[in-house]
C-alpha cells in the first residue's frame, strides 16, 4: 500500500488528529492512488511537506465521506458548512495539488487593505473581471499567523505565509467593522482556480492575475458565526433608471430550494441586469439577454454530491421570471445552462370559469388557437418568427398593483420590446389556474403547472382589463383572446424575437374588445376615421386597425433614419394594421402627424400615391410613389388615348431596362415615365435636379413573383416645374 514512512495506520492517525474523527473506509488506499496519479509519493517527501501534500489530497478524497454538519454544532470549529477547516498552509497546498476549482474552508488572520490606499490610474473595483487581482486587493492578505504585517505590502516577506483573498459579491461590512490592533481570525469558504479566470475572461498579461482565492462565504469572524451574505445593489449606470426587485431574498431561496432542498445557501446578490458583467463577465456581452432584464439574482450554495462532499453551485435568476433560471456550468460554451425551477405542482386545481364560457372560433379572419398550439408554432420556428399574426385564447393573470406594471406614459425613447413590467408574473395560461399561494394574505407567485406564455403588452396597445387583486385577494383569471405575434420586427436579440408581443386585446369576458384609441401624447384634433382613411388611401386596405396617439420623440429607437419632422411632433397617430401579405396576415405599423398629410412606416416614409397599372400584355403591377421633398400633387396611369411624346429622353446607363422620360407639351409641372417592368421590380430613384431632392417609385414586389413583363406608363404632377433634362434615374431590383 503506502511506503513505510507513511503507512496506512499513520495516514489514518493523521486524518483523525487533523479532523477530529475516524478516517473513512478506504481512505488510505484512495490517497495512495491519487498520490501516484499526481506523480507524488508521500514516503519520499520531508515529513512536514508530506503531511501538507497528503492532507491536500485528503480534502478532495477522504473528506468526501464527511456528511455536512451544521456550523453551530461544531464547538471545536473543525468543520464549516460541512467542509474540514484548513490552515493557510494547507489551503496553499490544495492550490498546488489541482488546477480545478475546489471548495474549501480555510482559517487565518485577515489583513484588509488600508482604506486610504489610492490606486494610480485605476478606480478601485474597476476591473472588468471580479476575480482579477488588482489594487487595492493586492494589499489584502489571509495570513497563517496573527502577527500584523510591518508595512502595506503586495508581496509577503519570506518568513510569512498567506495569500490574497477576493470577495466578489459578498457583504464585507462585518469584516470592515472589526476594530483594534489585532488581526481578526476568520474562516472563509472559497476556492482557487475560479471558472471566471479562464482564457480571455481574465484579460490580463500577468500570469496568475486571476488565480487568487475567491471567497464565496465568510463563515465566522473571531469565532462568531456569520449569516449568509445578502447584497442588494440596485444602483444603475446612468442614464438607466433604478428598478426595485419583485422578489425578496426569501422568495429567491424558496425558488432555489424547491428543486434542491439540501442546498446550503452561502450568498445572494441582486443587481441591475445591465451590470451583470461586474460579477459574470461572459454575460456582460449580452449572452442570455440578462443585460436587458431589470434585475438579476446570483446565488451561491453548497450541496453534497453523491459521496457526501459539499460542492459549490452557482445559480442565476432573472427577477420576477422563474422560467429564466440558469446554473454555472464550466462545460457549457457560454458558462451557464438553463435549469427548471418550477418544482413540484403547488397550484390548486384549475377552477372552471363562471357560467358557460365559449371562446370565439375566429377573430378578424384568424382562427383562434390555444396557448399550447401557439407554443408549438414557436417551437417550429420556420414561418412563425416573422410577425405572423396569431389569435390566442387563454386565461390572463397579472399580479397586484404593488408589483405589477401600471401602464406608464412612455419615456424617451420607447423600448422596442418593453421589459419594464415584471413579465415573469404576468401569464396567459391554457387553463384558469392560480399561479400563486396565499401566505399570510400575501400572494407568492410561481410558474403555472400547465402551458403558459408571457404576453408583452406595450403601453400604446389597446388592452383594457380590470386589475386583478383590486377587489379580492384571490381572484379568478380572466378569459381573453389576444392578437399578437412572435418575431417582432423591432426585436434586437433572438430572445426578444421569441417573445409574444400583443397587438390588441381582441376579446374579453365574452365581448369584443380593442376598438378604443389609446392617448399617450398631446390629445389629437383629427378624427380617427379621417386618419384611417388617409392611411388606407396610401397603403391599401386593412382587415382591422388599432390606434394610439403618442409623442413622436418616443419613436427615436424604432429607426435611426426616422424623419426629424415625425420625431419632433407632439401628437403622432400610430396605426397597427392587420394586412394580408401574400395570404399571410401580419400587423404592420403606420405613423402620421395629427392633422398632417405625410405617412411613415417602420421602414421610413410611406408611399404618397398608389397606382394600379394594367399593362398592354395583360399583366398588372401596383406602383407606390414616395414623395420625399413633398412637392408632388398627383400621380396616375397614362390613359391609352393620350399621344406618345415626340422626343422623350431615354435612360440606358445605370439601369437594366430603358426608361423614357418627358415633359408633356405645354405642361412643365408634369413628368411622364414609361418602361417595361415586371412584378418583381423593387425601386427606382428619381433625382430632381440639384439639391438632392428625390422621388422613389416602387413597383410592389409580390410574394412568389414570376417576372411577368408589364408596360408601365405613369404621369407625376408636381407643385412646381420639373424639367426632364435635369432629372437622373437609378434603381435596384430586376428592373433597374
Amino acid at each position: 500500500m503506502i511506503e513505510p514512512i507513511w503507512d496506512d495506520e499513520r495516514l489514518r492517525r493523521a486524518y483523525r488528529d487533523r479532523f477530529g474523527r475516524a478516517a473513512p473506509a478506504g481512505f488510505a488506499a484512495a490517497v495512495a492512488e491519487a498520490s501516484r496519479r499526481r506523480g507524488r509519493s508521500p514516503s519520499r517527501l520531508p515529513a512536514f511537506v508530506a503531511l501538507t501534500a497528503t492532507l491536500a489530497i485528503a480534502i478532495g478524497l477522504g473528506a468526501a465521506a464527511l456528511a455536512p454538519r451544521p456550523r453551530d454544532d461544531d464547538p471545536e470549529r473543525r468543520l464549516a458548512h460541512g467542509l474540514p477547516i484548513l490552515t493557510v498552509t494547507e489551503a496553499i497546498a490544495v492550490r498546488s495539488a489541482t488546477n480545478e476549482p475546489q471548495e474549501i474552508a480555510v482559517a487565518g488572520f485577515l489583513s484588509l487593505p488600508d482604506p486610504g490606499i489610492r490606486c494610480a490610474g485605476l478606480q478601485a473595483g474597476s476591473s472588468i473581471n471580479p476575480v482579477r487581482l488588482e489594487c487595492p486587493d493586492t494589499f489584502g492578505w489571509l495570513l497563517e499567523s496573527s502577527r500584523p504585517l510591518d508595512a502595506i505590502r503586495s508581496s509577503l516577506p519570506a518568513n510569512r505565509v498567506g495569500f490574497q483573498p477576493l470577495f466578489p459579491g459578498l457583504d464585507t461590512a462585518e469584516l470592515r467593522a472589526v476594530e483594534g490592533p489585532e488581526l481578526p481570525e476568520v474562516v472563509l469558504i472559497g476556492h482557487f482556480h475560479d471558472r471566471r479566470s479562464r482564457g480571455a475572461l481574465c484579460d490580463a498579461v500577468e500570469i496568475g492575475a486571476c488565480d487568487g482565492f475567491v471567497a464565496t462565504a465568510i463563515a465566522s469572524i473571531g469565532g462568531k458565526t456569520v449569516a449568509a451574505s445578502t447584497v442588494i445593489d440596485l444602483e444603475p449606470v446612468a442614464p438607466e433608471p433604478r428598478r426595485e426587485p419583485v422578489w425578496t431574498p426569501d422568495d429567491v431561496d424558496r425558488l432555489i430550494l424547491a428543486p434542491a432542498p439540501d442546498l446550503d445557501v452561502l450568498s445572494r446578490v441582486a443587481l441591475p441586469g445591465h451590470r451583470i458583467g461586474e460579477l459574470e463577465p461572459a454575460l456582460g456581452t449580452g449572452i442570455l439577454g440578462v443585460i436587458d432584464r431589470p434585475i438579476a439574482w446570483l446565488v451561491n450554495g453548497l450541496q453534497p454530491d453523491p459521496s457526501g462532499l459539499p460542492r459549490l453551485r452557482t445559480f442565476l435568476l432573472v427577477d420576477g421570471a422563474p422560467d429564466e433560471a440558469y446554473e454555472a456550468d464550466s462545460a457549457s460554451r457560454i458558462g451557464f445552462t438553463p435549469i427548471d425551477l418550477a418544482g413540484p405542482a403547488i397550484s390548486p386545481p384549475p377552477s372552471p370559469p363562471s357560467g358557460d364560457l365559449t371562446f370565439p372560433a375566429e377573430v378578424h379572419g384568424l382562427r383562434v388557437i390555444s396557448v399550447t398550439e401557439a407554443l408549438a408554432e414557436l417551437d417550429k420556428g420556420v414561418g412563425i418568427l416573422d410577425s405572423t399574426a396569431l389569435a390566442v385564447r387563454g386565461f390572463y393573470v397579472v399580479p397586484p398593483d404593488s408589483v405589477a406594471c401600471i401602464r406608464p406614459r412612455p419615456v424617451e425613447p420607447l423600448p422596442l420590446v418593453d421589459r419594464r413590467c415584471p413579465e415573469g408574473l404576468v401569464w396567459l395560461m391554457d387553463e384558469p389556474e392560480r399561479p400563486w399561494d396565499l401566505v399570510d394574505g400575501v400572494a407568492r407567485w410561481h410558474r403555472p403547472i400547465r402551458p403558459a406564455l408571457h404576453p408583452i403588452v406595450r403601453a400604446e396597445v389597446p388592452f383594457d382589463l380590470p386589475r386583478l387583486f383590486r377587489d379580492t385577494i384571490d381572484p379568478d383569471p380572466l378569459p381573453v383572446v389576444v392578437l399578437g405575434h412572435f418575431g417582432d420586427v423591432r426585436a434586437k436579440t433572438e430572445r426578444e424575437a421569441r417573445e409574444f408581443v400583443v397587438d390588441t386585446l381582441a376579446w374579453r369576458l365574452g365581448e369584443p374588445s380593442g376598438d378604443e384609441t389609446v392617448i399617450l401624447g398631446q390629445p389629437p384634433v383629427e378624427q380617427r376615421a379621417a386618419v384611417e382613411a388617409r392611411v388606407e388611401e396610401a397603403l391599401g386596405p386593412a382587415r382591422a386597425t388599432w390606434a394610439a396617439v403618442i409623442r413622436g420623440a418616443v419613436l427615436i429607437g424604432l429607426n435611426s433614419a426616422m424623419d426629424p419632422e415625425l420625431l419632433a411632433a407632439d401628437s403622432v397617430w400610430q396605426l397597427a394594421r392587420l394586412v394580408d401579405e401574400g395570404g399571410r396576415l401580419v400587423v404592420r405599423h403606420a405613423y402620421t402627424i395629427d392633422d398632417g398629410e405625410r405617412i411613415w412606416t417602420s421602414e421610413g416614409l410611406a408611399p404618397e400615391r398608389r397606382i394600379e397599372v394594367v399593362g398592354g400584355r395583360g399583366g398588372k403591377v401596383i406602383v407606390d410613389v414616395v414623395d420625399g421633398p413633398d412637392i408632388m400633387v398627383g400621380a396616375r396611369e397614362v390613359a391609352t388615348e393620350e399621344p406618345d411624346p415626340a422626343a422623350p429622353r431615354v435612360f440606358t446607363e445605370g439601369v437594366l431596362v430603358p426608361i423614357a422620360l418627358s415633359n408633356p407639351t405645354g405642361r412643365p409641372r408634369e413628368l411622364r415615365f414609361r418602361w417595361t417592368a415586371t412584378d418583381c421590380d423593387e425601386r427606382w430613384t428619381i433625382w430632381l435636379g440639384e439639391g438632392g431632392r428625390t422621388i422613389d417609385i416602387l413597383p410592389v414586389r409580390r410574394p412568389g413573383c414570376q417576372a411577368v413583363p408589364v408596360d408601365i406608363d405613369i404621369l407625376l404632377t408636381f407643385s412646381e416645374p420639373v424639367s426632364a433634362d435635369d432629372v437622373q434615374i437609378g434603381g435596384s431590383g430586376v428592373g433597374g
